[in-house]
């Protein structure tokens, strides 16, 4: 009775073993990360805006050229929204058995838009012949353009992008890599 009782219980320790030494190999299996499937996952993310800053800002431009007669001057003000992330595309991932590398490019500013409902215009001049101003207002808004983009350089926009896309890059890929390491590299 004790030599079959020990028999039933090696044969219980032996498919518990194989029983174990299955579902890791399945468990490995479905754990393969390769970096097309991880370069998959970030063109499911789209585009990566990684950090925004709004700014309110003043820029002053003129038109015509004979003062008093033709010359005017005004102020415009102006609320923009300016956008910095990278290209998805130019992300490059490199998978090794004890970690995954991903190498962002360098952040860019994408967008800077300008909101029309915040625009308001101070006319600081006088000027006999008024000009229609269309022209004017359109070199004003590059202006703008250009100004809200010097000003988020400045104050850290791409830098702070830059931090904030590594965080995302680790949060979307940590379910996906298993036990490796996180490395992002910037271009």
């Amino acid at each position: 009775m004790k030599k079959l009782t020990t028999l039933i219980i090696l044969l219980l320790v032996a498919a518990l073993a194989l029983g174990g030494v299955y579902f890791y190999r399945d468990y490995q299996a479905r754990q393969k990360v390769t970096a097309d499937m991880l370069e998959a996952k970030l063109e499911d993310a789209s585009d990566l805006t990684t950090q925004k800053l709004i700014y309110h800002g003043v820029v002053e431009s003129e038109s015509g050229g004979v003062p008093i007669l033709t010359k005017e001057t005004f102020l415009m003000t102006y609320k923009a929204v300016v956008r910095a992330g990278f290209d998805i595309s130019k992300t490059e991932i490199d998978v090794a058995d004890d970690k995954v590398t991903v190498t962002l490019p360098a952040m860019e500013i994408q967008e800077v838009t300008i909101d029309p409902n915040e625009i308001k215009t101070y006319n600081t001049s006088l000027t006999l012949i008024k000009p229609d101003g269309k022209e004017e207002l359109k070199k004003a808004l590059v202006k703008a353009e250009d100004d809200a983009r010097k000003k988020a350089e400045e104050e850290g926009l791409l830098e702070a992008a830059s931090s904030n896309a590594e965080t995302l890059v680790k949060s979307l890929f940590e379910d996906a890599v298993g036990k490796r390491e996180i490395v992002v590299k910037h271009k």
